[in-house]
């Protein structure tokens, strides 16, 4: 699913005519773009991680973070090749390990913006139209409709909480004497 087709759905919920992301250059395009991309990167930081791991070189005892090929936000270890866990503190820009050449980092990162022919990748069991109410809150945040936001937040946050729920959590049976 592209972009566009969740943000035709997106238009749908707020009432306002999707011809509008026929143009690329109109205001209202451009923010729902940028209320998707701040979604995304919301959903990433705070409810459901990206993860991504990658083999790198260790230099002088350092994993410089612009090795990896995606915008990591916090590391969650570091293994040898064989796949042991090593020690490692997270500085600026790199990572300080001891006596390695080489290793693998697992982390979690924020997704690239996407533009509006781009494929997205949704988490998963996140829906289009979960997202689409984290849009449109977003975009109804940045155009001033207050009210709007808050109804289109509160279904993002319950979709967000069913989305991430615990599945293999049961309700134990009762006896009633």
């Amino acid at each position: 699913m592209t972009l566009r087709e969740i943000l035709k759905d997106t238009c749908i919920l707020l009432e306002i005519d999707d011809s509008i992301l026929d143009d690329d250059t109109h205001t209202d395009t451009r923010l729902l773009v940028h209320s998707a991309n701040s979604i995304f990167s919301q959903i990433a930081e705070q409810f459901i991680p990206y993860l991504a791991e990658q083999k790198v070189a260790v230099v002088d005892d350092k994993i410089p973070l612009s090795s990896l090929p995606r915008k990591c936000y916090a590391i969650k270890c570091v293994y040898t090749l064989d796949g042991n866990p090593v020690e490692y503190r997270v500085m600026h820009d790199y990572i300080k390990v001891n006596r390695l050449s080489n290793a693998i980092v697992n982390y979690r990162y924020i997704p690239e913006a996407y533009e509006l022919e781009d494929e997205v990748i949704l988490p998963v069991r996140l829906t289009e139209r979960v997202l689409g109410y984290g849009i449109a809150s977003e975009f109804a945040m940045i155009r001033q409709r207050y009210e709007e936001s808050l109804k289109f937040d509160k279904k993002f946050t319950d979709g967000i909480i069913s989305a991430t729920r615990n599945e293999s959590a049961t309700i134990k049976a009762r006896r009633f004497s």
